[in-house]
């Protein structure tokens, strides 16, 4: 059961097939928003800047960051705390294609009081580690757990492979590049929690 302040939600991404003719994937992306570091706060006629980024992929706009996919979406009904913004975000984030397998994407959900999202300080900000994106092989679910912050911090530290006790395959290093974590020697496999057993 998740705490009280933190909420779920799924929003929809298309994944392109790890190899051509196999068709795309589906992959939900399984958000949770941690708001006990901030206020959740917009009122009707505010605005949410929704930012899916892949591999560090930008764009220009918003509040001087940019994504992959995403948008500046108004906000009708006032939200007030993770659930409402969880609730927001799954009936409003637009669902994104192109997110190819072995990438890292992140999410980040900015909130202005006022409508167009700004270019003035935000009322929040919040935004977590990356993920790396499954192999395509199937359809597959990405959790990205959010921490909402007063102001917007672009300041990431990298994780490491032995940090997160993995020694084999491919993990994100929460900060938009890939660790290579190592191989299996035989008869031990790479399972899919990144660790080598038989």
């Amino acid at each position: 059961m998740w705490p009280a302040f933190t909420r779920h939600a799924l929003v929809a991404l298309v994944v392109a097939a790890a190899a051509v003719g196999c068709g795309d994937r589906r992959l939900d992306l399984s958000i949770t928003v941690d708001a006990s570091g901030c206020t959740l706060d917009v009122p009707a006629g505010g605005s949410i800047l929704y930012q899916l980024e892949a591999n560090g992929t930008t764009t220009s706009g918003g509040s001087g960051g940019g994504s992959f996919c995403g948008g500046c979406l108004a906000v009708t009904t006032p939200i007030a705390d993770a659930g409402a913004l969880v609730a927001f975000l799954r009936a409003q984030a637009p669902a994104c294609a192109g997110v190819h397998p072995g990438t890292v994407i992140g999410v980040r959900i900015t909130g202005w009081s006022a409508g167009g999202c700004p270019m003035t300080p935000p009322s929040f900000c919040a935004d977590g580690p990356t993920q790396l994106v499954p192999d395509g092989t199937s359809n597959g679910t990405v959790t990205l757990p959010l921490t909402c912050n007063a102001a917007c911090s672009a300041t990431c530290v990298p994780t490491t492979c032995m940090a997160q006790g993995k020694n084999c395959g491919a993990i994100s290093d929460g900060c938009n590049n890939v660790l290579q974590c190592g191989v299996c020697h035989p008869p031990q496999r790479c399972g899919a929690d990144n660790v080598c057993a038989k």
